[in-house]
Formats: structure tokens, C-alpha cells, sequence
């Protein structure tokens, strides 16, 4: 079993993120409360080493980039949903090769590839789909 991408599919990715393989991974220190007005509010990035070990951050990310996004009430303190993302290929293929999960308590928001509503707004995104580069944590 790989540690540095998530599977895929509600029951495992539940299975996986319970276990927290994923807060090995290089995460930012704390949830960012400046992040509170974006759609995502307050939240904490876990980012896989294919992300994080990319110092340059100019070229798209290979199949296999992951990161974990834990999201929080506006004081930073409960957690109350994750989202997990996964680039599937090399290419993105304008998000369609982007796989997409995310839940808050026990509603299920999104599972599946090329998810409409996380697509179209990361499509937009600065780099490769997302907003972020390398955590704060590594800077």
C-alpha cells in the first residue's frame, strides 16, 4: 500500500482517512484562519510529497499529486470535514483527471472524478487545479 495516494471510493477513503496516514504528510502547522472568507473557510493543508518536494512550482504535478484539506469551525478549533483531492494522470485534462472527495460530518459532499463543482472552480486555479503551492510548514 502506498502512504502518498489516497484510494479512491467512499468506504476506503473513509477507512483511510480514520486511520490519518495522510497527517505524515507535510501538513501546515495550524488551520489558517485567513482563509475564512474562500469556499473552503478555515483550513489546514496536508500536502503528499509529489507537492511538497516540488520546489519550483511552475510545471503541472504528475499522476499522484495529493493533498488533504481539513476544514474547521471560524475559530480554528473543531473539525468538521475533510476534502482529499488526487491528480489520477500526468495530465489534467482540464480537471477531468483530477479525482475529488469530500465529506462533512456524516454528509457526504462529493466522490468521483472530474466533479463538477469542485472542477469548475479549481479550473480556474493558479496551478495544475489548485490554490495552493508547497505548505506553509515547508516555506
Amino acid at each position: 500500500e502506498d502512504d502518498q495516494v489516497p484510494p479512491q471510493g467512499e468506504a476506503l477513503i473513509d477507512a483511510w482517512l480514520a486511520e490519518g496516514v495522510y497527517q505524515q504528510w507535510a501538513c501546515e502547522d495550524e488551520p489558517d484562519l485567513g482563509r475564512v472568507e474562500g469556499p473552503h473557510g478555515v483550513n489546514r493543508v496536508c500536502s503528499n510529497d509529489v507537492i511538497a518536494q516540488d520546489t519550483e512550482g511552475v510545471a503541472p504535478w504528475p499522476a499522484g499529486a495529493a493533498a488533504v484539506k481539513e476544514l474547521y469551525d471560524e475559530a480554528g478549533e473543531n473539525l468538521l470535514g475533510r476534502i482529499v483531492y488526487l491528480k489520477t494522470k500526468n495530465y489534467s485534462a482540464s480537471g477531468a483527471n483530477w479525482y475529488w472527495y469530500a465529506k462533512s460530518g456524516d454528509v457526504l459532499g462529493v466522490d468521483g472524478l472530474d466533479v463538477a463543482g469542485c472542477t469548475g472552480c479549481h479550473v480556474n486555479a493558479p496551478r495544475d487545479l489548485t490554490y495552493i503551492t508547497v505548505p506553509a510548514a515547508l516555506e
